[in-house]
């Protein structure tokens, strides 16, 4: 409703505003007229020079700014500088052409502030089709969203940093690192802190020009201790290393642990896709993986951070004062898939605690004085974890990649105990125990193996080979110190001495046969290995069964749970069916009613209303044909009867429209209301001096215009009418809701007395005697009868002797009339 006196305006949004740092006048016409062309946008300055560009924005409300590549790189770096010390505005840097970005290091720029870089030379794009050309105010939109996309700090309790974890996760394979908008210098800041000892590959996807892949690689070795790979096909990620993803390519982990590139149609518009690497490493590594998404825009990352979370992985996410755009970290706390909220340089802490390193942590090259082992291992992220487990624990660590190697460096350094794999490329874990065992200048080195393997085979094949003990996968860093002293200690006693030129005891078992020639204690060593692990997968069968029936318990539950709604949802149907039929029913009652009604419509109209006409007639003819015989009193009651019957003429009329304003099937066209309004005035004909303003042009809407005429005839044919003074004002305003139009019409009369205000809109009720002013009372009932047949609403706001103002609402988008008889009933149902 209107307060002032200047009218309502309609609530428009205000657009983006942007300025232009651009030298060329060719270049700046060009992306000022791609600008301008969308409704949301406007450029409100530009400048030639860096200078003058730092001038101007002092005096300018600035939401995004647009800086060609091809100024200075230096002054580009002060001019970004100066800018951001007196407001954070986002900065989207591009190019005219092509060796604009080849010439210019862009990643300075980024790291003095730079928002964003549009990756398509503009001379590209001035040259093709509107909607690839459209792509740079998309861009400008992103960043104008990016001040908006925090939720208020006060408040927004859900949004607020976490506390740092405070121990290691149980295993951490891999980490994976994803950002978009802001990606680069969030992402030096989190890796900045780790270094080579960091026990897991990281593995980074950050959206940007496939060409610049390899500067950011440069880039980044600049800030990190770490060193950084872009990845090939088939790849296996060594620990303490950074990877980055080729020039546009997806990349995933398959079940041999190995990167593969795949060059498949781009996800949500990316490619590579944060969401696929990390989706296939919850897959593949489930809780030894962790995922980190930092600053971005857009959804690319969350449906793989929330792989990762269920698949119970550690999850992080950057905070709200630490990234350049909130949007894609907010959006993963939403779906509930973060578990820490950092900053940049917190997640880094976060991930030396979450991997078991410190400060304090002895470098894998650090070498001790403890008993010398030789670890066999091919997969590099399980030798490293055992490297630092042992070193840790005073162990000094020598490393092979296979059996082949390990068999060599046997040779050459002599290890007191040896470590090995089972499964393993060259030669694998039992050819190496077997072929230490058959050597006189080495067999007396006790043989580890590691396996996955559980089955009896297993065992009898380790005893053949000479094999000392062996520990499954993933082994426990408890177990393994264990084993490894009782081993070390027992290889000097005298059961060590045991002849092994003693005949080999034969063992049959399926359709192999086996040699023993293993000592008593080595025999004994793998019988209790195997009766403790035994114990152990018991334990945790006991534990699974416990678990499924459990998990059995509920789904039975659930059967019923599911039982009992299908019961409801087919009685939900069957009362469905019945109330539809009974809608088909009343549908067709209703036909024939209106049908009738419309019958009915037709005598009023023709068989009533002549009656009354011929009347009103007769009686204008006595009058003027024997006027001179009557006297007053008789000139006066005939002239009251012809005023009778011209009121019920008009009665009729008013009832058949009343009656006809939910059966008609509405036309909706665009109506130019300042035109109809200038008709309904013109057909009202108010006296001079009526004054009838509208301060502001009306809207068109979409509308059916006789609805739209019968509308304000009658409440404009109301205001004028009920003019007591001689003079008078009638003001129609509007603005824009929501969904809805909201018009007022305010006039200067007598008002009305605030009991009456449901009165005036019901049939037949007026205020005034008919007699004294000829009226029947159906304007305003009609009105209300059409603005509710839209949905709409109107009401009356009115002060005695300070006139009045109706209010009503009318939809942008109206329902067409088959939908809205449905609404009516099914809120009457």
């Amino acid at each position: 409703m209107a307060d002032t006196d200047s009218g309502i305006h309609p609530a428009t949004p205000t657009p983006i505003r942007v300025f232009i740092l651009e030298s060329a006048p060719l270049a700046l016409t060009m992306i000022r007229r791609d600008l301008e062309s969308q409704s949301d946008i406007t450029v409100v300055g530009s400048a030639k020079s860096t200078q003058d560009g730092i001038n101007q924005l002092d005096d300018l409300n600035v939401q995004v700014i647009c800086a060609n590549l091809n100024h200075p790189v230096l002054e580009l770096h002060h001019f970004i500088r100066k800018i951001l010390q007196k407001s954070a505005l986002p900065i989207l840097l591009y190019s005219v052409n092509s060796k604009d970005q080849e010439e210019c290091n862009l990643f300075h720029l980024l790291e003095a502030g730079a928002a964003d870089l549009f990756p398509t030379p503009l001379s590209d794009l001035f040259q093709g089709d509107l909607d690839e050309r459209q792509r740079l105010a998309k861009r400008v939109r992103i960043l104008a969203r990016i001040n908006h996309a925090a939720l208020p700090k006060e408040s927004d309790l859900q949004h607020r940093p976490t506390p740092l974890p405070d121990k290691p996760a149980p295993a951490l394979n891999m980490v994976i690192v994803g950002a978009t908008l802001g990606g680069p210098q969030a992402i030096k800041e989190v890796l900045a802190p780790l270094s080579t000892t960091f026990p897991a590959p990281i593995l980074c996807i950050v959206h940007l020009p496939a060409q610049l892949m390899p500067e950011l690689a440069g880039w980044l070795s600049q800030h990190v201790r770490m060193p950084i790979h872009i990845l090939e096909d088939n790849t296996v990620p060594a620990p303490g290393a950074i990877y980055l993803p080729p020039a546009d390519n997806h990349i995933y982990l398959d079940n041999r642990g190995r990167v593969r590139l795949d060059e498949s149609p781009p996800i949500n518009n990316r490619r590579p896709s944060i969401s696929r690497i990390m989706e296939s490493a919850a897959r593949h590594l489930g809780e030894t993986v962790a995922g980190v998404l930092l600053s971005g825009a857009g959804t690319d990352g969350l449906r793989g951070l929330q792989a990762i979370y269920q698949a119970g992985g550690v999850t992080l996410v950057q905070s709200r004062d630490s990234a350049l755009s909130f949007d894609l970290p907010r959006q993963a706390m939403q779906l509930g898939a973060a578990r820490y909220i950092l900053s940049g340089a917190d997640i880094g802490k976060a991930l030396i605690t979450l991997s078991g390193l410190s400060e304090s942590t002895p470098s894998p090259e650090l070498e001790t004085n403890g008993p010398h082992l030789l670890i066999v291992e091919d997969s590099p992220t399980q030798a490293f974890k055992l490297k630092k487990t042992l070193q840790q624990n005073g162990y000094r660590i020598t490393t092979a990649k296979d059996g082949q190697e390990g068999l060599e460096k046997t040779h050459q350094e002599h290890p007191e105990l040896i470590v090995s794999d089972v499964s393993m490329p060259r030669m694998d874990g039992f050819e190496l125990c077997q072929a230490i065992k058959s050597d006189p200048a080495i067999k007396h080195i006790p043989v580890i193996l590691l396996t996955a393997l559980t089955n009896p085979g297993e065992i009898l094949k380790g005893l053949d080979a000479g094999a000392d003990n062996y520990l499954t996968k993933p082994w426990q860093e408890a177990d393994i110190l264990l084993h490894i002293a009782e081993i070390l200690k027992q290889s000097n006693s005298a059961d060590s001495a045991e002849s092994a030129n003693a005949p080999g005891l034969e063992v049959s078992f399926g359709d192999q046969t086996y040699v023993i020639t293993s000592t008593r204690r080595q025999i004994l060593n793998l019988l209790l290995a195997t009766y403790q692990r035994t114990l152990n997968q018991n334990q945790t069968l006991s534990d699974q069964q416990l678990d499924l029936k459990m998990l059995n318990m509920k789904l039975v539950e659930q059967v019923q749970n599911r039982d009992q709604l299908n019961q409801r949802l087919e009685t939900e149907i069957q009362e469905r069916v019945r109330i539809e039929a009974g809608q088909e029913k009343l549908l067709s009652e209703l036909e024939q009613a209106n049908s009738e009604l419309d019958d009915f419509a037709h005598i009023i109209s023709h068989d009533l209303k002549a009656p009354f006409r011929s009347i009103g007639s007769l009686a204008n003819w006595i009058v003027s044909d024997y006027g001179q015989q009557l006297d007053a009193d008789g000139t006066e009651m005939v002239e009251l009867l012809a005023r009778r019957a011209t009121r019920i003429n008009d009665l009729i009329d008013a009832l058949l429209q009343y009656t006809k304003v939910s059966r008609i099937n509405d036309t909706l066209t665009d109506v130019n209301l300042n035109r109809l309004i200038k008709r309904i005035i013109k057909q009202i004909e108010p006296s001079d001096q009526i004054d009838i303003q509208i301060p502001i042009p009306l809207p068109n809407i979409h509308f059916d215009e006789r609805r739209a005429e019968q509308i304000f005839h009658h409440l404009l044919d109301n205001a004028i009418r009920f003019m007591e003074q001689p003079t008078g004002h009638v003001t129609i305003n509007w603005q824009q809701r929501d969904h809805w139009y909201q018009f007022q019409i305010s006039d200067t009369g007598p008002g009305i007395d605030s009991r009456y205000f449901e009165k005036i809109f019901q049939v037949f009720q007026t205020l005034q005697p008919r007699d004294d002013l000829e009226t029947i009372g159906m304007g305003l009932a009609i009105t209300r009868k059409i603005i509710m047949q839209y949905q709409g609403k109107i009401q009356v706001n009115s002060t005695l002797g300070q006139g009045s103002t109706f209010t009503f609402t009318l939809p942008l988008k109206p329902d067409p009339l088959p939908k809205r008889f449905e609404q009516q009933q099914e809120q009457s149902a």
